[in-house]
């Protein structure tokens, strides 16, 4: 309806200036007039970023769930599992969020792309780290994410996905861990591949 096209309209103008609570009553109000389908999924998922913005951490990991159909693929579902368990770890809410990326990596399984499952394990460590104090685990996610990271050099990914992994595995490995595997990786300005170089 030309409601509900308005009021998404209205959503993506406030979420574009940062204004999380009128973009939240814009995509409540048009799910509401939204059927089944991959517009509700979409319009669920953008109300979990949002409200997930505005600091209302239940109210984001309701509206991610509702956007958990089996229409998506394992990568979406994958997605939103990851996104649910980053939630989760911002509340301190450690045992949730090791739900959340184990069944993220369920999801994609051993046939997922290797940039999703590098990430969802960079994840992993940075809560083993923050939340558990155990670096032995970080350790071996970390060579875990940079091995599966070097297996797509070329994918547009791979920049963040190693910027995260430094400030994991660089900024908390304890010393006498000695260097980590992010500590190794470095881009060949002049290949775009990814060469293991001791800093």
């Amino acid at each position: 309806s030309k409601a509900k096209v308005y009021l998404m309209l209205a959503g993506d103008q406030a979420r574009r200036v940062h204004a999380h609570h009128q973009a939240i009553l814009c995509y409540q109000r048009a799910l509401e007039l939204a059927p089944e389908g991959d517009e509700r999924v979409a319009l669920c998922g953008r109300l979990g970023e949002q409200c997930c913005a505005a600091g209302q951490l239940d109210k984001a990991l309701e509206y991610y769930g509702q956007s958990l159909e089996p229409v998506r693929g394992a990568s979406g579902r994958a997605a939103v599992h990851r996104q649910m368990g980053n939630i989760c770890e911002m509340g301190q809410r450690r045992a949730e969020a090791l739900h959340y990326f184990e069944q993220a990596l369920n999801e994609l399984g051993e046939e997922g792309g290797p940039v999703e499952r590098a990430q969802v394990s960079i994840d992993l460590a940075y809560l083993c780290i923050a939340h558990f104090n155990d670096f032995g685990q970080a350790e071996r996610l970390d060579h875990e994410s940079a091995t599966l990271l070097a297996l797509e050099p070329s994918d547009e990914r791979i920049e963040p996905a190693l910027e995260d992994l430094g400030d994991v595995s660089g900024g908390n490995l304890v010393p006498e861990q000695g260097l980590g595997v992010a500590q190794l990786l470095v881009r060949a300005p002049a290949h775009g591949e990814l060469h293991r170089e001791r800093l």
